[in-house]
């Protein structure tokens, strides 16, 4: 007698059936002593046919659960695979146009977010203090943090509003800089005792930072109007040049108010 044998003897019809219906997952020994108990116990017809329609019912319930299982799962990797062709930058889409957008958007968005998180704590207590009060300084703060967020959203979405205000953005940051940059200029202009003195006490930007800045901010403005940028947006030329003339007088503005 074998080890299986003694084994078997406790095991119901049902599942001695099963052990022979799936008989490549045994060794054959324990193949044999089940055939064996079954031949021993004498069973009817009736009472196998009856076992084997017990794991043929359990067998189908499996099969349908894997199939439920398989299904989700495509599913769940139909919706990925279609939410990453959405926000992938170098998906296939209209050609590099597209590209050139969902790349942009992807940087000015990383961008964005940093600056949300960098302003948190003075965004949060400027919004919570009962102390802190709102005027033109305190918007001009939250325009550089709030607009370009909201901005990128809606230019990954090809809405129009999304370009313009984007646009707008950048224009009022190049005048602002061109101003900070003409006012640094003044101040090195300031007779040398003064300028040492002023530099030791309040020490100013880098002049190349000023530099470097307006030529990625014009550069990233004349991306955006450039034709086939502008087309994707549905913006005219004649809705750009206003734009940016808008913007750019109502930022002069601002800076003579401020600064002067």
């Amino acid at each position: 007698m074998n080890q299986f044998e003694e084994k078997y003897k406790s095991l119901s019809n049902q599942q001695l059936l099963e052990i022979i219906e799936e008989g490549e997952k045994y060794q054959p020994i324990a193949l044999e002593a089940a055939k064996a108990e079954i031949v021993k116990r004498e069973i009817s017809e009736t009472d196998i046919n009856s076992a084997k329609e017990k794991i043929l019912e359990r067998e189908a319930k499996k099969e349908a659960k894997q199939k439920r299982i398989e299904g989700i799962e495509n599913k769940a990797k139909g919706i990925g695979t279609g939410l990453l062709q959405t926000i992938n930058p170098v998906k296939e889409g209209n050609g590099t146009v597209d590209k050139k957008i969902n790349w942009f958007a992807m940087c000015l968005g990383i961008l964005s977010v940093y600056q949300v998180f960098s302003q948190f704590d003075f965004l949060r207590f400027m919004l919570t203090d009962e102390y802190s009060q709102f005027g033109l300084e305190t918007l001009l703060i939250f325009l550089p943090v709030i607009v370009p967020l909201v901005a990128t959203i809606l230019f990954w979405m090809r809405k129009k509003i999304g370009w313009i205000l984007i646009s707008s953005f950048l224009v009022f940051t190049l005048v602002s800089t061109i101003w900070m940059f003409y006012l640094a200029l003044q101040r090195r202009s300031t007779s040398a005792q003064y300028a040492e003195v002023l530099e030791e006490i309040f020490p100013g930007p880098n002049l190349s930072t000023f530099f470097i800045s307006i030529i990625i901010l014009s550069g990233t403005i004349w991306f955006l109007n450039k034709y086939d940028i502008r087309e994707v947006f549905q913006i005219s030329k004649e809705t750009s040049l206003m734009t940016i003339c808008i913007t750019a007088v109502i930022s002069i503005l601002i800076s003579f108010n401020l600064y002067l």
